[in-house]
């Protein structure tokens, strides 16, 4: 496989490294390695489910005890943040994908490794993109740990990635797209978004793929009104406006991860149909939207929406519901699959397309 190449988020020219930094022979910027860890952050950043400063403990466990140990912590303590960080399970759609060792693997808001480390036992090289200090050195922990030289971790800003066009068979975007244009409040949400699309294709090699795991916005866990992106529920069903204005009116929790940033609302999802869209105009040319139940975090279940006859037998094989709601809810799904219900209100997609 030809060595990973980096570019200048400048000018574009291709960067030359010695052992300590990245440098750019045309415009002349630099950037730093810290310990080892390509940084291309203009500045810090910091924001997740951990305070910093609760992060920074758990990297000093991890590297003191070993990765494991410091996510026992994690459980002893009750946090939900275990399964999140630790169940490989979240990964089982990369058994839709044409993956091979040959395969080079980009994986943009790569969080604490959860998919990237399945994906490294299959592929050749999964780049690990974060923004968090933190959580790129956990990922070089775990790695170590489970024996995986296949992992690069790179720090970067998605809307200035430091890659060079055409080296990547599969770029991974779960639970990121939707935020991306809290990083640049001077467009309209849904041009950022096509414009940071656009640049991942031409990332990819020809053929390559992306997957995109994120909420439908007329989703369930929408109607059943829990928390949108932004603090407040049922914003993801209102016209952008009014949950504009909604955003701006309210007063929410300080360590809302996006309070910081903006109090405008700028986190778009969208319906199975605008999700197409969107790819379209991006320039993406082969598009299948798969239902991840029991939500795209979590995907049990990856179900090709595309195939009526799919979502029936997912719902009488293994849709088990044990209450009267449940059974009704089967019944109500099970009609409305002639009319497209199970499109409409799926609560997380898993998209590919190329």
């Amino acid at each position: 496989m030809k060595k990973l190449e980096y570019k200048c988020t400048s000018c574009g020219s291709i960067l030359g490294k010695n052992e300590d930094a990245f440098a750019c022979s045309k415009c002349g910027q630099t950037w730093s390695l810290v310990d080892g860890i390509p940084n291309f952050l203009s500045k810090p950043i910091y924001w997740g489910e951990l305070s910093q400063d609760e992060m920074k403990n758990l990297l000093q466990e991890a590297r003191a005890k070993g990765w494991s140990n410091a996510m026992q912590r994690l459980k002893s303590a009750g946090s939900n943040l275990y399964r999140y960080a630790t169940d490989e399970g979240r990964a089982r759609w990369r058994f839709l994908m044409p993956i091979t060792p040959e395969s080079r693997i980009l994986d943009l808001g790569a969080g604490y490794g959860s998919l990237s480390i399945p994906l490294a036992r299959v592929a050749g090289e999964v780049v690990s993109v974060d923004c968090v200090v933190e959580r790129a050195h956990l990922i070089n922990c775990r790695a170590e740990e489970q024996g995986l030289s296949n992992i690069t971790p790179v720090l970067a800003n998605v809307l200035e990635l430091p890659f060079a066009e055409g080296q990547f068979d599969l770029v991974i975007m779960n639970g990121m797209l939707e935020w991306v244009a809290i990083a640049e409040t001077t467009m309209h949400p849904r041009e950022v978004q096509i414009s940071f699309l656009s640049g991942v294709r031409q990332m990819l090699r020809p053929g390559g793929w992306v997957y995109i795991g994120i909420e439908n916005r007329f989703g369930l866990w929408a109607l059943r009104g829990m928390t949108d992106h932004g603090g407040l529920r049922y914003t993801s069903l209102m016209p952008r406006w009014l949950a504009d204005l909604c955003m701006r009116l309210t007063v929410r929790k300080a360590e809302f991860r996006q309070s910081h940033v903006t109090n405008s609302y700028r986190t778009y999802t969208y319906s199975y149909k605008a999700y197409k869209d969107l790819l379209r105009l991006a320039g993406y040319k082969e598009i299948a939207i798969y239902q991840s139940y029991p939500g795209y975090n979590e995907a049990e279940q990856v179900i090709p929406l595309e195939h009526r006859q799919a979502y029936q037998y997912f719902l009488s094989h293994v849709f088990k519901p044990r209450s009267w709601k449940g059974r009704l809810f089967r019944r109500l799904m099970s009609d409305g699959t002639r009319i497209g219900l199970h499109r409409l209100i799926a609560s997380g997609f898993g998209i590919m397309a190329r």
